[in-house]
């Protein structure tokens, strides 16, 4: 039938792995609760350890080169900042929505 030529691919082209061949365990641990901070409600337990493990990552990272993971741990930061935000968004109608049927 047809014969489909793929061409082989690396890990570098996958965006998604970029940050998993971090050597850094406090940014895999940072990475960890980010993503369990997405749990509604339960998130807003995680987002602070994800900021300070983020944060401790920048200071172990050390100089700023190309394979630093300064840029990473940002991310992580932003994230997580977002993700508290959204968390306290919740927190803040799950005590609003009971006192408006009164």
């Amino acid at each position: 039938m047809f014969h489909v030529k793929t061409k082989a691919r690396s890990a570098d082209d996958n965006p998604f792995t970029a940050d998993e061949d971090s050597k850094s365990t406090v940014l895999q641990y940072s990475r960890a609760s980010l993503v369990y901070s997405f749990v509604p409600y339960l998130g807003i337990v995680f987002s602070p350890f994800a900021v300070g493990l983020a944060v401790a990552a920048i200071v172990r990272s050390g100089p700023i080169d190309e394979a630093s993971e300064r840029p990473i741990a940002a991310r992580y930061i932003a994230g997580s900042v977002v993700v508290a935000l959204a968390q306290i968004g919740l927190w803040w109608l799950l005590y609003i929505i009971p006192n408006l049927s009164r």
